[in-house]
């Protein structure tokens, strides 16, 4: 379904809570798909996406990494805005996976 919205085949899968079992990874080798974590946790399900924690995330972030936000929180739909800007301040990129 989502090959088919975006209009290319999508061969990237990130588990659930990140966490991979046998089964899992046998499904996932079984369709060639790439397993694709987070290297950089925001923490928003339990602290929230407030301006602390947007400056912290700033200061931590490196190039490369991938932060892990969840849509399901309001205040971090609200806040990704500045998040974005407070990361282009330090000069990072937004970049697809390859």
């Amino acid at each position: 379904l989502l090959s088919d919205l975006i209009g290319t085949t999508v061969m990237k899968f990130r588990p659930p809570f990140g966490v991979i079992n046998p089964h899992i990874a046998q499904v996932v080798k079984k369709n060639g798909l790439e397993i694709v974590g987070w290297s950089c946790r925001s923490f928003d399900t339990v602290k929230g996406l407030t301006s602390q924690r947007i400056t912290m995330l700033a200061e931590q972030i490196k190039p490369g990494n991938i932060v892990l936000l969840h849509d399901t929180i309001a205040e971090t739909s609200e806040n990704l805005e500045l998040l974005i800007d407070a990361f282009q301040n330090k000069g990072i990129t937004f970049e697809p996976l390859k």
